[in-house]
């Protein structure tokens, strides 16, 4: 077990309710760690469960574990003016460049970025990710382009196991899991059935993925097209089967009837993780160079793939 002697903190990165995620150096090196911001025992427990998910199923498309921080107490671990820092603490790879959905709203407005992506090599290292983890039974169950993350040194990681769980096909799991304009319709929660859980696959993830496929190529977020008036309905109308995210009129058809197959209303009609892989290998190098040079920037791991 690590120790809180090896951690320099640097600043927050992002604080919720229940959580701190902060910028570190951990043994010489730079780090990000994510804490309870209370020692609240439930907050904890789910912790423990991100924890022993990241250490089981490691893949190198996802963001590491690194250390964990314990100190066996509801004591902080790292007393500070503004932040504290409770047990277990993740400590994982810092990814630089921060997520997917800054990037495409960076390029939306024009501004510049750090280094520029290829939509498929970014949908091929997602792919593989959720194919290391459906091999194994685990359901990400929050896939968005906030938990994709960028880094010139490593490139593009799937993160954020907070919400993983192992399939069990006898058992239902816990509905509205993820983040609601990317949930899958067999995820939702039912109405006048609150409190009641659904029985879903890892063909969740794979409706989330092509979720992601639409923020890729029209660089906008899940239903932006949607009308003000008409948003109070959009999550009866993707229960009913009637609505899903849309890709740009200039999408080209492969990729359309990708996007489409990944988030058809019924799972079963919907392609594993590893028939995606082969699809977007097939078209590889289809899209816009992702550097000045003319040459697309994949990631090593990407390569081995091929």
């Amino acid at each position: 077990m690590a120790t809180a002697d090896e951690l320099v903190l640097e600043r927050e990165i992002f604080g919720g309710p229940a959580v701190t995620v902060n910028k570190a150096t951990y043994g010489g090196k730079i780090v990000v760690t994510k804490s309870p911001k209370l020692p609240v025992p439930r907050v904890a427990k789910c912790f423990m469960q991100e924890i022993d998910t990241m250490r089981t199923h490691t893949s190198p498309y996802l963001q590491p574990l690194l250390a964990v921080l314990d100190n066996g107490s509801r004591q902080p671990h790292v007393v500070l003016p503004q932040v504290h820092l409770y047990s277990p603490t993740m400590v994982m790879e810092y990814m630089e460049l921060g997520d997917l959905h800054n990037y495409l709203q960076r390029k939306q407005c024009g501004m510049p970025v750090a280094m520029e992506l290829s939509t498929i090599e970014v949908a091929l290292v997602l792919a593989l990710a959720l194919a290391d983890l459906h091999r194994r039974n685990v359901i990400h169950r929050d896939v968005k382009s906030f938990n994709i993350f960028l880094s010139r040194t490593h490139y593009v990681r799937l993160g954020d196991l907070g919400s993983a769980r192992a399939h069990d096909p006898t058992q239902v799991m816990t509905s509205n899991a993820g983040t609601t304009n990317w949930i899958a319709p067999e995820v939702l929660r039912v109405p006048g059935r609150e409190g009641q859980g659904r029985m879903y696959t890892t063909a969740a993830d794979i409706y989330s993925f092509g979720v992601v496929l639409t923020e890729l190529e029209t660089g906008e977020l899940p239903y932006h097209d949607v009308v003000d008036s008409e948003r109070s309905s959009i999550l009866t109308k993707v229960l009913a089967g009637q609505l899903h995210p849309k890709m740009s009129a200039t999408c080209p058809l492969w990729l359309q009837t990708l996007a489409n197959q990944c988030m058809a209303f019924d799972p079963t009609k919907r392609p594993t993780a590893d028939a995606i892989v082969q699809e977007l290998l097939l078209h590889r190098h289809d899209d816009a160079p992702a550097r000045t040079d003319g040459v697309l920037a994949p990631s090593p791991n990407t390569s081995a793939a091929a």
